[in-house]
């Protein structure tokens, strides 16, 4: 007797559906409470029944014949299935190792990002200093193409190529002092 409070939370508890007793991930609660409810048709059994007329004999009357009395007759029943059972089980388990599929792949998505963004904060600064270095160099060749077509000795054309080279090192340095400092949090922290 004192084994059925136990007895009763064990089956209260195998009734629950793991999200309730878990706190999962959203996609795994999702494919296991769908796995779970599919299944369940799968496992449980059928009940079967019939209910009819029945004409049996009774008594024989004295000419040899038999006298037929009407008589009811009901056939309840629970019908399993095993090849069922055997594809209820095989749905549970597929729930779960969908949920494992999914949780890898998320672990290794969070894995993969992170390094991406290894070192990330050390690179830029790197690239930052050296295209600082590189600008003021690169100003002063500007100015000196610029002298040189005001002279004649140069054309328009390789001014407007100087001009493209540094206005595209100041946007990466610009880009690099962005992503440096957008790094370094991440990096102290």
């Amino acid at each position: 007797m004192r084994y059925l409070p136990f007895a009763m939370a064990a089956a209260v508890a195998a009734a629950l559906p793991a999200s309730a007793t878990a706190a999962e991930d959203p996609y795994c609660a999702y494919v296991k409470n769908r796995a779970a409810a599919d299944s369940a048709v799968l496992v449980a059994p059928e009940l079967i029944g019939s209910a009819g007329l029945v004409n049996a004999g009774s008594e024989i009357t004295g000419d040899g014949n038999v006298a037929f009395e009407a008589g009811m007759r009901l056939t309840l029943g629970l019908r399993y299935d095993f090849v069922e059972l055997y594809r209820g089980l095989a749905t549970r388990r597929v729930g779960e190792a969908d949920c494992r599929r999914h949780l890898a792949l998320r672990d290794l998505e969070t894995f993969l990002e992170a390094g991406r963004q290894a070192g990330l904060g050390e690179a830029a600064t790197a690239q930052l200093e050296v295209l600082e270095e590189l600008l003021p160099q690169a100003e002063k060749r500007l100015q000196q193409v610029r002298d040189e077509v005001q002279a004649g000795r140069a054309g328009i054309e390789e001014l407007n190529a100087t001009q493209l080279r540094v206005a595209e090192l100041r946007n990466r340095a610009a880009d690099a002092r962005l992503a440096a400092e957008r790094a370094q949090p991440a990096d102290t922290g």
